[in-house]
């Protein structure tokens, strides 16, 4: 078993946060000393349990639910070990085995079953290098280094893409480029 050291100043902290005889526990009526924590008991109903309480409930959970695999009124599903499906057993060796097995015998109760394990893939991102700030921008049609003209363009100067090369510069808005204006999906506006 794995002893956690606290220390003084992580002891003050919990004792102030559950100090002595703040909680109860719902099975045995057991208070809390100084400094101790219950948790909450597990599905509907309120109240919190001590230490050993909670070690109790918790085997008996765990019996009740090997119980229904026994009789096959249900299967393990989505479980974190290995669960016999015949006798509840959890292999705490599951991360070592292979992915499935159709032939895996119980380490308990020597029933047969199969396995197959399940992965979700999740990602994590972080940050490396900003986003340029003052990014170019054509001053035709308002293309830019991350949002090119339909078709692709580059730039012949600084402000100028290939597509608009030539183009006079619009007024207040108007937007030159053909291509611009078909991805974007937006119709030619006479009010404009």
């Amino acid at each position: 078993m794995t002893q956690i050291v606290i220390s003084d100043a992580g002891k003050a902290i919990m004792e102030k946060t559950h100090p002595a005889g703040s909680q109860e526990c719902a099975d045995c009526g057991k208070l809390n000393i100084a400094g101790e924590y219950f948790f909450l008991k597990p599905g509907l109903t309120m109240g919190r349990l001590c230490t050993n309480c909670r070690r109790t409930d918790d085997k008996k959970r765990a019996d009740e639910q090997a119980e229904l695999y026994r009789r096959g009124e249900e299967i393990p599903e989505h479980t974190d070990e290995i669960t016999c499906p015949w006798c509840g057993y959890e292999d705490q060796n599951s991360g070592e085995c292979p992915d499935d097995d159709d032939q895996n015998e119980c380490g308990n109760c020597g029933g047969i079953f199969s396995y197959e394990r399940e992965v979700t893939v999740t990602y994590s991102s972080s940050r490396v290098t900003a986003p340029e700030q003052d990014q170019e921008v054509c001053r035709v049609c308002g293309c830019s280094t991350h949002n090119a003209c339909v078709g692709g363009c580059y730039w012949v100067e600084p402000g100028l893409c290939s597509n608009c090369e030539g183009e006079e510069v619009p007024d207040q808005g108007e937007v030159v480029c053909e291509d611009y204006i078909e991805e974007r999906g937006e119709e030619d506006d006479e009010s404009i």
